[in-house]
């Protein structure tokens, strides 16, 4: 076991004239020769560029670089052109502010209605609510004076965009409406009554014969 490892002693006298003595650490610790082949190869066989194009994966993927540089010719044109424009044209500092209206617009009044909206409602004061506080507005007489106005019927007010199967309609046949309803609900009462009655006033005659024959039995 000692000679595998390397290691040399004497055990004893027999083991040293019986069996001979094995040295390894000479083979052990031998130096690398000068001419041992190279695993990895030479710097120069990997700096020659293949001969021929390569198949599958051993030609590595090849990188772009992004930078292009100011004397590469442009991809159009146009290019040139179209930087020289927006060079000249833009402006070295950008401006972001809405450009003026043309001339004779928008009207002076609707300017100055706006520019009063806009100042109450950064005061505070809110259009809706100001509606919803005036005591005309709240009457339920208004809603119908309002209509007046603007020539709305009853039926006008439901009236929808949308096609008729899809909308509530505002228009129903004759037969829908509360007075055919009640005029026909009168009538099916009267019949109803009409049965009744006559169940109740129906008498049935007897013959004399038959009620003297009867007597006689």
């Amino acid at each position: 076991m000692a000679n595998l490892l390397g290691i040399e002693y004497e055990s004893s006298d027999e083991e040293s004239a019986d069996q001979p003595q094995i040295c390894l650490s000479s083979t052990a610790a031998a130096p690398p020769s000068e001419f041992a082949p190279n695993p990895t190869g030479s710097p120069e066989a990997q700096s020659i560029p293949p001969s021929g194009p390569l198949l599958g994966p051993a030609q590595g993927p090849s990188t772009f670089s992004d930078d292009i540089s100011d004397g590469a010719a442009p991809g159009s044109p146009y290019t040139s052109m179209r930087s020289a424009i927006q060079n000249l044209t833009l402006p070295m500092v950008p401006n972001f502010d809405i450009p003026p209206s043309p001339p004779g617009s928008p009207p002076l009044e609707a300017t100055n209605k706006f520019a009063t909206f806009l100042e109450r409602k950064s005061k505070g004061q809110h259009f809706n609510q100001l509606l919803g506080e005036r005591p005309a507005l709240r009457g339920p007489g208004h809603l119908k004076s309002l209509m007046e106005f603007a020539e709305i019927t009853e039926s006008e007010q439901y009236q929808s965009t949308l096609p008729e199967e899809v909308a509530v309609p505002t228009v129903y046949p004759e037969w829908a409406y509360v007075e055919r309803l009640n005029e026909s609900r009168r009538k099916i009462s009267k019949e109803e009554e009409d049965k009744r009655r006559g169940k109740r006033e129906k008498i049935e005659f007897v013959s004399a014969t038959s009620a003297a024959g009867k007597l006689s039995n």
